[in-house]
């Protein structure tokens, strides 16, 4: 089965040959004008009638059957004469209308032995007046002004030697005398140019022969002689303004026409891949050069005989032979063998014209359409000698590109689908991570609200304060497939580094102390700086973890990690301190390609796969990230062989407070009422217990239709909703109690929306809703106490409360 591509090219192929054949035929028989037409005038030897005719406007040809000693004859003169005749007088009475001072007629070109004689004035060839000169004919238009009705039209032929082909080629015309002149000078315009195109045509082509190119010199050569051809074998337009003698005219005509052939067939040689074909091809243009001689030395007679009995003949069987096997070859081989097909295929087009002119089965007009066959002819040749080694080559280089690219598009989809589904894979994971963390983190913190003892209080406490990286790390994880950059969330807290750095290292070790991986920490931190530095505590570790986990990969037994830290003092103009983590291992160190792939990461990490992300750590890219939304710079060096140095600069503030964790109660004497909306039994439960610590009353539910059933029958101080509910969601909830409080004439509820991840996602939905506020998940002790603080500080009859969002 042949491949895809060839398969498409065989058919476009096909479709063009197709609409190439049916525009040819409908030029050629477009111009065609059978003998049976009675619609138009019928000049026949005697009386025409025209008095009813407009003749202001469109030009009459005067055309019909004339019958010759029981020989019928389309052309107005005959091509030939009966045996014994020597010569034959036509004549023609046309009756015009009375007014008649702008018509003229046009007598079609005259071999020099005849005559036309008007109301008996004679007119001898190429447009001579031999009685007055008062009458005006030129380039065979007669102006009819000075002649009385009716015209009479002879015309004599005389048979002394001047033997011609085909008599007169276009019929006698009457009409307009400017209608004439224009036809005319525009059927001169156009031959001419036609001719100067050819000519060119031939030039150019030539231009490119090399060497021993024999078929560009062939086809440059026929390209000359179709402008030859169109000069002497069409209307000829262009020699009537000449006299010249009529044999001489009729040896060059045939000449160039054979010649013309020659050079085709010469030029195809090279094409050849069957022997008979070839040999064919040989006894043809044998047969071929044969006539050219015949041509120039054999008598007129045989002249024109063998251009009919022989030459097109077999002109229309060899093209039609050829232009059928390499059609076929197109079919099985494609390439160069179309134009091949096309060459051939105008050759037997030409051979079929001459031959139906030759039997009088129809009359062809066919100098634009001749010419339009023999161009394409010419145009697809001078493509193909140029580049016939070309297209083949070209073809398979082609075919092979399209393979190669569907392959490398294959793999491209093939890569972004296993990253799209491993990106999903990993929001999945996170979601599922977060929930089980997020609920732990929620009761541990209602655990530390209880009556603990003080050992007790501090366990849960560090419990709490391991699981926050992890619960921070899986919102990051859940929300993977929406990463964007800018998009990570930075929560400044007081803190002191040294403690928190030295247990981070202290956990490193003891995790990986059966790999003989150890990491050292040194700070530079100034004692008259205040004790607490003011940044995000959380992020800083997953910096540093970050690290360790890339390290580690191709970490030794007995290598070092080292962590440097370095926080200046305030300079002269700057608005904050700065603090440096240096980052240091004994490694193998990186090439210049890594790390010329890590400078791109670090330079645009907008468009770097989401795979870097590590776990604990963020990866580099994670990492750039991070320090982008913090603030900071990062750059790295390293040397094969010796290590690799990260250098990370971040802004951060000085405190000399600590943040605390108070025992926040809501201190009042009114009793507040929270109905809280949650869909996960265990967040529920977590936030329903943290409510009751700050020391409100919550009716919790977990659908919104409870919800709204609870709104009817009770009154509540605040709503807190899941954003997203299953069913009906958070937002549309909101809008039930809005329309609900708007029906009852109702004092507007604060609803405060619950969400997981960006705000970015919700803000725009929670204002379309008409929430108050929204809060991230999971809920901050002191956050829920400064929001029900807030309400509870409100006038109690306040209305259009509009919180901010956190």
């Amino acid at each position: 089965m042949p491949h895809k591509f060839e398969l498409s090219r065989t058919v476009t192929a096909t479709i063009f040959v197709i609409l190439s054949v049916i525009t040819a035929l409908f030029i050629i028989y477009g111009s065609v004008e059978y003998r049976a037409d009675t619609s138009r005038p019928v000049a026949v030897e005697g009386e025409i009638d025209l008095t009813t005719w407009n003749l202001s406007n469109n030009t009459v040809p005067l055309v019909g059957e004339w019958t010759l000693n029981g020989h019928k004859h389309y052309k107005i003169i005959p091509s030939t004469f009966e045996p014994g005749v020597n010569s034959e007088t036509y004549q023609l009475t046309i009756n015009l209308p009375a007014h008649n001072d702008d018509m003229a007629l046009e007598i079609p070109y005259l071999p020099s032995s005849s005559s036309v004689y008007i109301n008996g004035h004679k007119f001898i060839a190429n447009g001579i007046y031999s009685d007055t000169g008062n009458i005006e004919w030129k380039d065979q238009i007669i102006s009819l002004v000075e002649f009385n009705t009716p015209i009479v039209v002879e015309v004599k032929v005389a048979n002394d030697g001047e033997y011609f082909l085909g008599g007169l080629t276009t019929p006698i015309k009457i009409g307009n005398y400017s209608v004439l002149r224009f036809d005319k000078t525009m059927g001169v315009l156009k031959e001419f140019a036609y001719i100067v195109v050819f000519i060119l045509y031939g030039l150019f082509h030539m231009s490119f022969i090399r060497g021993n190119n024999r078929a560009t010199l062939w086809m440059g050569l026929y390209c000359i002689q179709v402008a030859g051809y169109v000069l002497f074998w069409q209307e000829r337009h262009l020699l009537s303004l000449f006299e010249y003698d009529w044999e001489i005219f009729q040896r060059i005509n045939f000449g160039l026409i054979y010649t013309g052939v020659l050079c085709f067939w010469l030029h195809s040689q090279a094409n050849h891949f069957r022997p008979w074909v070839s040999t064919g091809t040989k006894v043809v243009a044998g047969i071929v050069s044969a006539l050219v001689i015949v041509a120039i030395v054999a008598p007129i007679e045989i002249v024109s005989n063998t251009f009919v009995y022989v030459f097109a003949p077999v002109l229309l069987i060899s093209s039609t032979l050829k232009a059928y096997i390499f059609f076929d070859a197109y079919i099985k081989k494609g390439g160069i063998w179309l134009v091949n097909f096309l060459g051939y295929s105008v050759l037997a087009i030409f051979a079929i014209n001459d031959l139906l002119n030759h039997m009088e089965i129809l009359s062809t007009g066919l100098w634009v359409g001749e010419g339009l066959l023999v161009y394409l002819g010419v145009q697809v040749y001078i493509i193909q000698s140029r580049y016939n080694d070309k297209f083949d080559e070209t073809a398979k280089l082609n075919l092979d590109l399209t393979e190669s690219y569907e392959q490398l598009k294959a793999a491209h989809d093939s890569t972004d689908l296993a990253l799209v589904q491993k990106t999903q894979f990993m929001a999945m994971v996170g979601m599922e991570l977060r929930t089980p963390i997020l609920t732990s983190y929620k009761m541990l913190e209602s655990l530390e609200g209880m009556d603990l003892s003080k050992g007790a209080r501090t366990f849960v406490r560090m419990a709490l304060e391991d699981l926050e990286p992890a619960l921070i790390l899986t919102e990051d994880i859940s929300d993977i497939s929406g990463l964007k950059y800018n998009q990570l969330s930075i929560r400044e807290t007081s803190f002191e580094l040294l403690p928190s750095l030295e247990r981070l290292i202290d956990q490193f070790n003891t995790t990986h102390s059966s790999k003989n991986v150890t990491a050292e920490l040194s700070i530079d931190y100034p004692c008259e700086l205040s004790k607490y530095i003011l940044t995000d505590q959380i992020r800083i570790h997953q910096l540093i973890s970050g690290y360790f986990n890339v390290t580690l990969k191709n970490a030794k037994p007995g290598d070092k990690l080292f962590v440097r830290v370095q926080v200046s003092p305030l300079k002269m103009g700057e608005k904050s301190h700065t603090m440096i983590i240096e980052l240091m291992d004994e490694g193998p160190g990186m090439d210049d390609q890594l790390k010329s792939k890590l400078q791109s990461v670090l330079n645009d990490p907008s468009h770097t796969n989401p795979h870097f992300l590590g776990s604990p750590g963020m990866g580099i890219s994670m990492a750039k990230h991070i320090l982008d939304r913090m603030g900071g710079t990062v750059s790295f060096r390293s040397k094969a062989g010796i290590g690799t140095t990260f250098k990370m600069t971040i802004p951060i503030d000085l405190s000399d407070t600590k943040d605390s964790h108070p025992n926040l109660t809501i201190d009042t004497n009114k009793d507040t009422t929270i109905l809280l909306v949650e869909s996960n039994p265990r967040m529920r439960m977590a936030t329903k217990s943290l409510m009751a610590h700050v020391g409100v009353t919550v009716t919790a539910v977990d659908c919104a239709l409870d919800a709204t059933l609870h709104f009817e029958r009770n009154q509540f101080d605040m709503v807190f909703v899941d954003c997203y509910l299953p069913k009906v969601n958070g937002f549309e909830m909101t809008k039930q109690i809005r329309d609900i409080e708007k029906l009852r004439g109702l004092t507007r509820t604060p609803i405060i929306g619950l969400y997981e991840g960006n705000i970015e996602t919700v803000e725009e939905l929670a204002l379309e809703a008409k929430m108050d506020s929204c809060m991230s998940k999971p809920l901050k002790k002191d956050a829920l106490f400064k929001k029900i603080q807030a309400q509870n500080d409100m006038i109690p009859n306040s209305i259009n409360l509009l919180l901010p969002i956190e």
